[in-house]
Order: C-alpha cells, then structure tokens, then sequence
C-alpha cells in the first residue's frame, strides 16, 4: 500500500530532514497513528489529521493512495 503524506511545520521541526511531503510503502493497511510513528512522528502530537480531504481520527484505518495531512499543535498570541 501507498501513502502520501504532508507534515505541517510544527511537526517537521521534530523529525528532521524529513520532507513536508512523503511517499510511504506499507506492506499492510494502516491507521493514521501507525502511519504518522512510521515516519518518526509522535502520534501524541497529532492535534489535527485529514485523509483524501476529510478529517480523521488517529485510529481511522487508511485506504489504499490515501494523501493524508498531519497538524501539530499552534500558538500565538
């Protein structure tokens, strides 16, 4: 199985040197959680996830070529 997967820039400072966009080989189907730990990325600090468009939750299993978006905690003030 295929997935795409974009990591916004909270998250991209953590695991370094990986891109905001990647492609990911899975030999099985995956939820978001496992999907996001395989690319390094503590699923603890997922506050967001959207699939092909719509947004999940992180124990949501993937479909096969699904483009999924992960968000990070935001501050401000």
């Amino acid at each position: 199985m295929t997935f795409t997967i974009h990591i916004a820039g909270t998250l991209r400072g953590i695991v370094d040197g990986l891109p905001q966009k990647t492609v990911v080989e899975a030999a099985s189907p995956m939820s978001i959680r496992q999907l996001a730990a395989a690319v390094g990325v503590p699923p603890i600090l997922v506050v967001l996830a959207f699939a092909n468009g719509r947004r999940h939750g992180l124990d949501d299993p993937l479909i096969e070529d699904a483009e999924v978006y992960l968000m990070g905690p935001v501050a401000g003030g």
